[in-house]
């Protein structure tokens, strides 16, 4: 059975440029990443990150995660500060090594605190970086949420059937966010590592239209016949999801990298391009 994590972390940095004769400069960064791995060992970014301050200081958080053992995640990574004649220097002056092991449904905190003390400041350049890690079935989350949205990464639009249609055959597009049935998908396991994609709002699946190998193929809403062309593996890629149609071996593709309203999702060959890449 597919075994496809979510990894979400909330990041607050908070840099410091120590100055001798003038007060001290701050910046603070809060934001949040996420990203998906599954079986097969591979690697994926989750954050990377610099937040300069006072034209001399600059901090950096650079984060991978992979699969580890049973459903755990490991988490490496290397946090570094910076000080020097410009943001830009290469000056390093502290850094350290990250290593984590994220157990499935755990939530865990953890900080890093680097400091270069120099000159004659009672404070110094230093960097503090809280980081509150979880790691949740993906698949699980999307059952409970009765759906969810699949938003194509180059673009910041979603999955849609046109029209809101309950019809078979009905186009699927992409589209601004609207938060409509129609616009949310359960992904649903079926045998071994495959899936099939419901639409909310009709009950009916992604279906590759008449089964065609090709590329450019129109994706349609159509009832469940259990076919290859509505069996789907996911695929972790960057840190995000590309769905692939067993029947050809081709990925959901928003047509032509487009980011307009209406454009047709299709099949394509794999070209590790954004719009090929999806997210929840």
């Amino acid at each position: 059975m597919l075994l496809l994590r979510k990894v979400d972390v909330d990041v607050r940095m908070r840099v410091q440029d120590a100055e001798d004769f003038a007060p001290d400069e701050r910046e603070t960064n809060t934001f949040h990443c996420q990203n998906f791995v599954s079986t097969g060992g591979q690697r994926t970014s989750l954050v990377k990150h610099a937040l300069g301050v006072g034209g001399e200081v600059r901090g950096e958080l650079e984060l991978t995660t992979r699969l580890g053992s049973g459903e755990s995640v490991v988490v490496d990574g290397v946090a570094k500060l910076f000080e020097g004649s410009s943001e830009n220097t290469n000056d390093l002056e502290d850094s350290e090594d990250v290593h984590l092991e994220i157990g499935p449904g755990q939530v865990v905190a953890h900080q890093i605190f680097l400091l270069n003390q120099a000159g004659f400041q009672v404070q110094a350049d230093q960097a503090f970086t809280d980081l509150t890690f979880t790691n949740i079935n993906a698949l699980q989350e999307i059952a409970r949420r009765g759906g969810v949205p699949l938003t194509a990464r180059h673009s910041g639009k979603v999955l849609d059937v046109a029209g809101g249609s309950s019809e078979p055959g009905a186009a699927l597009i992409q589209f601004a966010a609207l938060d409509q049935p129609n616009q949310r998908f359960r992904i649903e396991p079926v045998r071994q590592d495959l899936v099939r994609v419901v639409a909310v709002h009709s009950g009916l699946v992604l279906d590759v239209a008449g089964a065609s190998p090709d590329d450019g193929a129109p994706l349609i809403q159509f009832p469940w016949h259990g076919g290859d062309n509505q069996l789907f593996r996911i695929e972790p890629t960057n840190g995000d999801l590309v769905l692939v149609a067993v029947h050809s071996g081709k990925v959901l593709d928003v047509t032509g990298a487009s980011t307009k309203n209406k454009v047709p999702v299709t099949q394509f060959s794999r070209n590790f391009q954004r719009n090929q890449q999806w997210y929840f």
